[in-house]
């Protein structure tokens, strides 16, 4: 009777940890995703500031924004690549922008 007792605690205590450490990972992973969809959503922010003529301006004030123009030979329809890093995480964007705003290397 006791060998029971002592191999159902272990058990659950066997069970509780698996759940805890479920639990850890699912919250990492939930963080982890939280943030690049905000970075993807700030990089879509900058992309299109620069669609409308305005200077690019992060929507974070941590976050690192970088613009380059893409070696597209057809310079009537130039091609941008907006990159937001923080914390680490990136996200990448690609997009078209007026001939006339200034791409190269533009980091507000």
């Amino acid at each position: 009777m006791l060998l029971d007792a002592v191999l159902g605690l272990t058990l659950i205590i066997m069970v509780i940890t698996v759940l805890t450490v479920a639990a850890g990972h699912q919250q990492r992973g939930a963080m982890y995703f939280g943030l690049e969809r905000e970075l993807v959503y700030e990089a879509e922010h900058v992309l299109t500031d620069l669609q409308q003529g305005r200077p690019a301006s992060p929507l974070h004030e941590d976050s690192i924004v970088v613009v380059n123009a893409l070696p597209i030979t057809d310079e009537s329809l130039p091609w941008v690549e907006v990159r937001v890093e923080r914390a680490g995480q990136a996200a990448t964007l690609y997009g078209w922008v007026p001939p006339s705003v200034r791409t190269e290397g533009v980091a507000p």
